[in-house]
């Protein structure tokens, strides 16, 4: 009788392995798809999207430019009125 016993035991020691490497088994199965399915989800939400310029600020960027190139036409007006011409023919290779 004890060894029948011991048998029976060794064999139920032995099914709830199984058992359990079967459901460790399906487990790692689902875990990997459920990983494919995840990470290219949780990849792309990472990525940052450029920040938009609020329109404001590009406004003044353009503005600025602007005034710059209207500063640099001013003082090239006042060169030109203040220079004599024989200087600017000679300095621009021009004649006015």
């Amino acid at each position: 009788m004890k060894t029948e016993q011991i048998i029976e035991e060794r064999e139920d020691s032995v099914k709830m392995k199984m058992r359990f490497k079967r459901f460790l088994s399906g487990f790692m199965a689902v875990a990997t798809l459920a990983s494919v399915i995840i990470q290219p989800v949780a990849v792309s939400a990472s990525e940052l999207e450029p920040e938009e310029i609020p329109f404001e600020q590009q406004y003044e960027e353009m503005y600025a430019e602007i005034e710059y190139a209207e500063e640099e036409r001013l003082e090239k007006i006042q060169f030109e009125r203040n220079c004599p011409k024989a200087f600017l023919m000679v300095m621009t290779g021009k004649r006015h």
